[in-house]
């Protein structure tokens, strides 16, 4: 679940905030970190590259592409929220064309799709697969594996915060094993990274969090600060 806001080489907040105006008039801010990206780490020396899950780094179609990402499966990226959400029925953005809105489909599981589809047809090759997950996110929402789901799909209740990690766990597996079936695992690196503990709105849900512990000054005596 890497964080929005930074970029897979490593240099923190490559990306400014996704509403600079006119994503800084066309890329300007950025030119910097260009080849410090996909783009010259990966494409380059000849990898593949794909990046499937949420954008939220400035509303513009081309940006995937200009950042080194050959195919791109994203929600929100040339649109916000209110144009349409993330989980049931989701307004996906994919390699140039929006797919058709489907009550019944749910945003994670398209984008996971994308993934699997991608490293099969990667497979004879070297790729990169940036996968910024859509879940567990707020808002707090059911799964297709949550009773809720029958009802309505976008009643909040920090209780499925749970169903929510349980099924960002099943994506994941679903990748790790595709790739062992393919052959792929011993050749093959993940690497999982967070980038927050969890939302003050799931904190009575699940318990102590990361949140409450930054808010009381880290009362169990550890750190949660990325070192």
């Amino acid at each position: 679940y890497p964080t929005v806001n930074e970029y897979p080489s490593g240099l923190g907040k490559a990306f400014a905030s996704w509403d600079n105006p006119e994503v800084e008039k066309k890329y300007g801010k950025y030119n910097k970190f260009d080849l410090e990206g996909a783009k010259a780490l990966l494409k380059e020396a000849g990898y593949k590259t794909a990046i499937a899950g949420k954008w939220q780094l400035g509303f513009d179609s081309t940006l995937p592409n200009h950042f080194g990402f050959d195919e791109y499966c994203l929600w929100q990226l040339s649109k916000e929220a209110r144009d349409g959400e993330r989980y049931a029925n989701p307004l996906i953005e994919q390699n140039g064309k929006f797919l058709d809105r489907d009550p019944d489909a749910y945003g994670p599981d398209v984008v996971s799709r994308f993934a699997l589809d991608f490293v099969t047809r990667s497979k004879d090759a070297p790729f990169f697969l940036y996968y910024p997950m859509i879940l567990p996110h707020d808002p707090q929402v059911p799964t297709p594996e949550s009773p809720e789901w029958a009802g309505d799909r976008y009643a909040k209740n920090n209780k499925l915060f749970a169903d929510m990690v349980a099924h960002m766990d099943k994506n994941v597996g679903e990748i790790v094993d595709h790739v062992k079936s393919l052959g792929l695992a011993e050749n093959t690196i993940f690497l999982f990274t967070g980038d927050n503990g969890s939302s003050f709105k799931t904190a009575p849900a699940i318990g102590r969090t990361l949140a409450e512990w930054i808010v009381d000054g880290y009362p169990t005596g550890i750190d949660p600060r990325p070192f």
